[in-house]
């Protein structure tokens, strides 16, 4: 700036100077791009804190003491994930810059359970209801569950049911997660065995002149014996409670129970032979 001193014979000139120094650029440093993974958070509040951690890892230079804010209302949801864009303002004496950081969160997987697969079983194929419980707990052991975050599979199963009555069981499968519990079922099915039948011999009355000796009868009565037979079941053994024929010479009815036993039933029937 030049001053001037007018006068009336002389006017001399003089000069001074007064300088602004402007402010330096405002600089945001915003957060560096994250990306997250939802597995990686107990609950959305620790999924919160994380997200508040990072815009506080913010920051501004320059200008004079510039006011850094920010438009974030939340991280998202833990389950659903995506990404959420923040805008950085700094406002300030002189200018009021902008920057934008991105912070995401990839969901989980979704959870699939594999169920075993529907079965049908022979109960004639156990000697014991303990070989079916085990049978039914390997089936059980089948089941598996992938994606998520480290599912949990559980079953509601009590039990395959009784042996010798059979029926289906149907078993449901629950993978209990972060943010989803799917379930689903599969059924076990004990076909059971076949009634057991006895077929005894026919009522029979003979002669004791029809034979020559005592050994002719006996021989006679076990042939009779011989007719029995048994079905169904799981391979039934049949048995009876003769000890002969009678007397020859005295003659008399003899009345025979066959029993037939299995694995589930032991029924029994009668037949006479009569001499």
């Amino acid at each position: 700036m030049t001053f001037t001193a007018t006068d009336l014979c002389e006017a001399p000139t003089a000069t001074a100077t007064f300088t602004v120094t402007p402010a330096t650029p405002v600089v945001i440093t915003t957060p560096v791009a994250t990306t997250v993974n939802a597995c990686d958070f107990a609950n959305q509040a620790a999924l919160d804190a994380a997200f508040q951690a990072w815009l506080a890892t913010a920051s501004v230079t320059g200008g004079c003491a510039p006011v850094l804010t920010n438009n974030a209302i939340g991280a998202g949801t833990l389950c659903t994930g995506g990404a959420v864009t923040v805008t950085f303002t700094a406002t300030d004496l002189c200018q009021s810059p902008t920057a934008t950081a991105t912070f995401t969160v990839t969901p989980a997987t979704p959870v699939v359970i594999t169920t075993p697969v529907a079965t049908t079983v022979n109960a004639c194929d156990y000697a014991t209801q303990a070989e079916l419980d085990a049978a039914f707990q390997a089936w059980l052991a089948t089941a598996t569950v992938s994606g998520g975050c480290a599912p949990v599979l559980t079953n509601n199963a009590t039990g395959a049911g009784t042996l010798c009555t059979g029926g289906t069981v149907t078993v449901t499968f629950t993978a209990t997660d972060l943010c989803e519990a799917p379930t689903a079922t599969a059924t076990f099915t004990v076909t059971p065995a076949t009634p057991v039948v006895i077929t005894t011999p026919v009522a029979t009355t003979v002669n004791a002149c029809a034979f020559a000796t005592q050994a002719d009868l006996d021989a006679a009565f076990q042939a009779w014996l011989a007719t029995a037979g048994v079905t169904g079941g799981c391979a039934p053994v049949l048995t009876n409670n003769a000890t002969g024929a009678g007397t020859l010479c005295t003659g008399g009815t003899v009345t025979v129970t066959f029993t037939a036993t299995d694995l589930c039933q032991s029924p029994t029937a009668t037949a006479t032979f009569t001499v």
